[in-house]
């Protein structure tokens, strides 16, 4: 992937690109991290809070129109060493398992829904806004797609430099949480960045904002390879009426 007179490798790019239609996000993390690829998403996960710091999709109509039910088998993922994963006993009765991908992104097959309860999906999420605002977000996302949207969607954690730590295994709790949206067909951005804390549903509208500001805080560039005809966009405030149901 190219962009200016920088040249970045990320194996999003080489094995997952139809996640990732203009290059997959770059992270200010260059160390103590892993990429994770799984049949419909794709996951930048540190070592250091033991979450992921970003999860990749391309949401489509036959991810939320299957047949698969829920199956709620959280565990840990395999794929990450020992040392370095989250386990179900980090988890506790004050926080909820947040899914960074949600599980009604993932109805195509059994196989599919299974994967996205892996731990490396997963962070600890205040209970009010999982069942919440933030599951408002996902189902107005999910409704975007019905009305024949395009979207690719980034969902990740910000953690600032003091966040608390829950577990024997020390998993970082997200300050906040975010989501980047990109309509393709309209070359159209939203995004969102809210608090892990029991916020009111009826805000939602108030935390939408261009998709520079998250970047500026999570240190994240995420359309690198982004034409030059829209490239405005990404500082441009999102036109509420352009994304109906907030």
């Amino acid at each position: 992937m190219m962009t200016g007179l920088f040249v970045y490798a990320n194996p999003i790019d080489d094995k997952a690109s139809q996640l990732v239609p203009w290059g997959a996000p770059v992270s200010s993390v260059t160390d103590h991290d892993q990429y994770l690829l799984r049949t419909t998403y794709a996951v930048h996960y540190l070592y250091r809070t033991r979450t992921a710091e970003y999860v990749c999709e391309h949401l489509t109509s036959k991810a939320i129109n299957g047949k698969a039910k829920r199956t709620d088998d959280f565990r840990p993922d395999p794929d990450i060493p020992d040392s370095v994963r989250a386990d179900l006993s980090d988890y506790d009765k004050e926080y909820d398992r947040g899914h960074l991908d949600p599980a009604d992104d993932n109805t195509q097959s059994a196989k599919i829904m299974s994967e996205c309860f892996l731990l490396s999906n997963i962070v600890p999420q205040n209970p009010h806004l999982n069942r919440g605002l933030w599951k408002k977000l996902e189902t107005v996302v999910r409704s975007w797609v019905k009305k024949g949207k395009d979207l690719y969607v980034v969902t990740g954690t910000c953690y600032g430099s003091k966040y608390r730590k829950i577990g024997r295994d020390s998993v970082g709790v997200p300050m906040a949480m975010w989501k980047v949206i990109l309509d393709r067909k309209a070359g159209r951005f939203i995004g969102f960045m809210i608090p892990n804390a029991a916020v009111s549903a009826k805000d939602l509208p108030k935390y939408a904002m261009p998709i520079s500001d998250i970047a500026k805080e999570t240190g994240i560039t995420f359309f690198p390879a982004l034409p030059s005809n829209i490239l405005a966009e990404e500082t441009t405030a999102p036109d509420l009426k352009d994304w109906p149901g907030l």
